[in-house]
């Protein structure tokens, strides 16, 4: 996982700088420098450690506006996803102090098929072509909260809100998953995917899937957050 997050700042060409065993990288853009801690910690170390963090991030980078600008991505292995890891995702998230906080869950089964896919043709085409293609958001939308490449793609996707995603017509897909694809494209697509990733989680999103009306989860997806 390490080296898929390190490609995906080297490609949007942010520049590194390692501050002991954290990884922080920073781009500018209009005079405005975006910057992005990087931890594989667990988040029950997070409260105790990021104001240290932020402490050793000003002491490397001498700009004024760092903490104002400065992001804190969390890569988190864990066992398996379920409600629990959603309940710590909120919490961290919600916490505003310090760091604005992105945390990205994965697990072991996840990586080793990310990364045979990634092998197969590049981390690239990845996200420009597959994240949009009706086989992958079908495969996410079927798997809820069990784990496949196609799901921590899509989390990516959703975390990592500083990566370009293309827009593409090139859709082929009936009823439900036509109808969701189109209106994410037409629209503000991160914020769709996040309302998409939660209505994922909610309990009744089977029996919404049942539903004989299509539109009536389209309705749901683009009503909730």
């Amino acid at each position: 996982m390490n080296n898929i997050i390190q490609e995906i700042f080297n490609s949007n060409e942010f520049e590194h700088h390692p501050i002991g065993a954290l990884d922080l990288y920073y781009h500018t853009n209009s005079d405005k420098t975006s910057y992005w801690l990087v931890t594989y910690q667990k988040p029950d170390d997070i409260s105790r450690e990021q104001a240290v963090w932020l402490s050793k991030c000003k002491k490397e980078i001498k700009d004024t506006a760092l903490e104002k600008n400065i992001n804190l991505l969390i890569v988190w292995k864990v066992d398996v996803l379920s409600t629990h890891t959603s309940k710590v995702i909120h919490h961290l998230e919600e916490d505003k102090f310090f760091f604005k906080k992105h945390v990205l869950p994965y697990t072991i089964d996840e990586i080793n098929d990310l990364n045979k896919e990634i092998n197969a043709t590049d981390l690239r085409t990845l996200l420009e072509d597959k994240l949009l293609s009706s086989d992958t958001f079908k495969a996410y939308k079927d798997q809820h909260l069990s784990s496949g490449w196609e799901s921590l793609l899509y989390r990516i996707a959703i975390k990592v809100p500083f990566l370009k995603i293309e827009h593409t017509s090139k859709l082929d897909m009936a009823s439900l998953e036509k109808n969701i694809t189109n209106r994410i494209q037409r629209s503000r697509i991160k914020e769709d995917l996040k309302k998409l990733e939660h209505l994922l989680e909610q309990e009744n999103f089977d029996n919404l899937v049942n539903s004989k009306n299509p539109d009536e989860l389209v309705k749901v997806l683009m009503t909730n957050s």
